[in-house]
């Protein structure tokens, strides 16, 4: 179709995410009214306007995939559950940080003990890919290096960036507020259910590795609203 092909791909998948949202609550749930409010919830979150009047970004695409990954690992299907896993990491490299706290989600508050394995198994698929895409896939095509590491004020990579805040957390915390529209961001998470999503931890701790490389990035862009970098709050807190 032209330039704006990927643009038609990005709007799709985002009517795509939304009705996975309303398929997942209706099955958790049993009620197609709370369902349908979750779904319009999800369509209404800011995140997704500030990303459709930007350009095309396969983060986008990708976490619309998650509720359906919550879907098929409730129903026990996982068949699809790892099929739509493979979909959810190439789509983007960052994408493996939220599907290995997906895992760990699973492996700690799933009442079905038999998805515990599978939620182990999605913390080492997970963990995996994020070191080949980093290590290995994109320095290959990228004649030898990484170069979208923008937390230099927590560490110099992941394992650095690991030790620091385990030695340094008041620093650590402190970077979670330390510019004027860091907080402004806050108060529209909190606002558009973020405050309520601290209620179910099942879900919340997806959040860590979004607000992680949100708030540690020293980039503007990346804790700002504007652009697409908050797309990944939006059918977490909606659910």
């Amino acid at each position: 179709f032209g330039s704006y092909t990927l643009l038609i791909i990005q709007i799709l998948a985002i009517i795509f995410g939304g009705i996975g949202v309303y398929i997942y609550l209706k099955k958790q749930i049993n009620n197609k009214t709370l369902a349908l409010l979750g779904s319009l919830l999800f369509y209404l979150f800011f995140s997704i306007y500030d990303c459709l009047v930007f350009d095309y970004h396969n983060n986008v695409v990708g976490i619309m995939l998650l509720p359906y990954l919550f879907y098929y690992i409730s129903i026990r299907n996982f068949k699809f559950y790892y099929f739509l896993l493979f979909l959810f990491l190439i789509c983007k490299e960052n994408l493996s940080l939220i599907s290995l706290f997906l895992g760990l989600s699973t492996l700690l508050f799933d009442r079905n003990k038999n998805n515990k394995i599978h939620g182990l198994a999605t913390i080492i698929i997970s963990f995996l890919y994020l070191y080949l895409s980093i290590k290995i896939i994109i320095p290959y095509f990228n004649e030898g290096f990484y170069d979208h590491w923008s937390f230099e004020k927590i560490g110099s990579d992941p394992i650095d960036s690991i030790k620091n805040i385990i030695l340094h957390p008041i620093y650590t915390f402190q970077l979670l507020f330390d510019h004027d529209l860091k907080i402004k961001m806050w108060i529209l998470i909190l606002l558009s259910g973020g405050v309520i999503s601290i209620l179910s931890p099942s879900y919340a701790l997806l959040l860590i590795p979004i607000i992680s490389q949100k708030f540690f990035s020293s980039n503007e862009a990346y804790y700002g609203h504007v652009f697409q970098y908050s797309i990944e709050f939006a059918p977490i807190i909606a659910i």
